[in-house]
């Protein structure tokens, strides 16, 4: 089991999973009780659970060999390109996890106008979209886990007027990628951005023979570090 370092890795809710056999996607419930980033699955359910909805294309989510990398607008008026800085990556029959940092450096961004924009390279549309914002940094350069504001991003088409983050799967010429967009009350005293992503894929083992017992369905994550500037 991977450690998790605080304020880095968001403690995930619990989840299940299961594999549709016609349509070929993975159907999450979110749970209410909050655990590690390696929970056991758990056949619960709240007491009003929403209705399961098929929310991830499967075969585009697992023809992701490695966590994707974040795209955003320079200082200079360029583009950065930005690496996971920690993930839980499983997929194509190899482990491409990468360890949590015990010192971390920031990748200076700035603001599209008022909001902030990233552009995730997945070709998917992710289960989970979480941004933690943090007024400053540790000496190591790692954020209070106390102090952080959390905004979870609800995809763009079912979000509210009001959302403070969105994200939306879109072209970037032949390929696709998640747009993600951050309004300026999470940023606004609180410039260090801990960007978190999740993706469900089927284990190529097939339905029933995942490690995680559910189905064969596991999830992939990951998670970027920008200081808007």
């Amino acid at each position: 089991m991977q450690e998790e370092r605080e304020g880095v890795t968001p403690r995930r809710p619990a989840r299940t999973a299961r594999a549709g056999r016609r349509l070929g996607l993975a159907a999450l419930l979110l749970l209410a009780t909050a655990c590690s980033a390696e929970s056991a699955p758990t056949d619960a359910s709240p007491p009003s659970a929403p209705p399961e909805e098929p929310l991830v294309p499967l075969a585009e989510a697992s023809d992701m060999p490695s966590p994707p990398s974040l795209r955003a607008a320079a200082p200079d008026g360029g583009e950065v390109t930005v690496d996971a800085i920690v993930a839980f990556w499983a997929a194509a029959g190899t482990d491409a996890s990468i360890e949590p940092p015990t010192t971390l450096e920031w990748v200076d961004v700035r603001a599209d106008g008022e909001a902030v924009t990233l552009s995730i390279g997945a070709p998917a549309e992710p289960s989970r979209i979480e941004v933690r914002a943090s007024p400053d940094v540790d000496a190591e350069g790692l954020p209070e886990e106390e102090r952080q504001i959390s905004a979870v991003c609800a995809p763009q088409s079912r979000a509210a007027d009001d959302a403070t983050c969105v994200h939306r799967l879109s072209k970037d010429g032949d390929r696709e990628r998640i747009e993600v967009r951050i309004e300026p009350d999470v940023v606004a005293d609180a410039p260090y951005l801990i960007v978190y992503g999740e993706w469900a894929v089927v284990d190529e083992a097939g339905p029933g023979d995942g490690d995680d017992g559910a189905d064969g369905v596991h999830e992939n994550s990951a998670s970027w570090a920008v200081k808007v500037v």
